[in-house]
């Protein structure tokens, strides 16, 4: 049994929260340490000596890399760790992979990881890795007294890819879609109605192409053929609602055939897809309940 347990994270966020809540409510010893900010608030050499303090006696060190960061180096987790059982959970591995998480392979007794395929890469390396899909931890009952008053939604960045390339076909196709996010006339939303968005659209969409910084499309192009689940699907299907994907080849093996009728491929088969679900309430609170 761990008595201390440091999940080293770039910020803070809602994402990281969730995952602190259940472990306070479950009695784990574990405690967040937001490195990217603390050393922007007071400087490298300050958060170096903060941050040994933060890990002594540590039996469990967690680290999430951020591509943004390069404050975390493997050298110094070397000098931190003393015998802590060292993990990488890796939430972007669809593009980071070989990018930065594996030049920490070095000091990693163990991986968790969102790339169902690119795990591999860590097992060929001789450290363990195991396949987890990261999202928020939601309730599944909240969505009971909801009315599905919006037909189509989508919550994200809706500048990355040929996002916006669906939504036009949508709408041009006669379809009311409900944006919220980056780009959006909506914008941001909260997490209470994030949560209330997605049980009220009769279909939430989720897409799968990956957004690159410009040094990933120029060190690596053939990424931008990569496709990334997210956890878009796994929220949605916890508050009881209905999801539609962009095809990524990961899916059949997460959530199994029966997720194949849920992807769509191009815009037509998307706009045959949603005017099809549109119409089958019963079809759909099946496939939300199977789920």
């Amino acid at each position: 049994m761990f008595k201390k347990i440091v999940w080293l994270v770039p910020k803070v966020s809602d994402l990281f929260n969730n995952y602190l809540s259940i472990a306070k409510k479950n009695e784990i010893p574990l405690i967040t340490y937001p490195y990217n900010d603390r050393c922007t608030e007071i400087g490298y050499q300050k958060f170096c000596g903060e941050l040994k303090r933060i890990c002594v006696n540590a039996d469990l060190l967690i680290i999430t890399l951020w591509s943004g960061s390069h404050v975390l180096s493997p050298a110094l987790i070397r000098e931190i760790k003393e015998e802590a059982f060292v993990v990488l959970f890796s939430f972007d591995d669809e593009i980071y992979s070989t990018h930065q998480s594996v030049h920490y392979v070095s000091i990693l007794d163990m991986v968790v990881s969102n790339d169902y395929f690119g795990k591999g890469i860590f097992d060929q390396l001789g450290v363990k890795t195991i396949y987890y899909p990261f999202h928020r931890f939601l309730d599944r009952t909240i969505n009971q007294n909801y009315e599905k008053s919006i037909d189509i939604s989508f919550v994200g960045n809706i500048n990355v890819a040929d996002r916006f390339e669906y939504i036009n076909a949508l709408n041009n196709a006669g379809f009311n879609v409900e944006l919220f996010g980056k780009g959006t006339k909506n914008g941001f939303l909260s997490r209470e109605k994030y949560i209330s968005t997605i049980c009220k659209s009769k279909i939430n969409l989720n897409f799968t192409k990956v957004l690159l910084s410009n040094s990933m499309k120029f060190n690596e192009p053939w990424r931008e053929q990569a496709r990334q689940i997210k956890g878009r699907p796994f929220e949605v299907f916890s508050l009881r609602s209905f999801c539609l994907s962009e095809w990524t080849p990961s899916a059949e093996f997460v959530f199994g055939n029966k997720f194949q009728t849920l992807q769509f491929f191009d815009n037509e088969d998307l706009i045959e897809k949603v005017a099809y679900y549109l119409k089958k309430e019963k079809e759909r609170e099946e496939i939300t309940n199977y789920f």
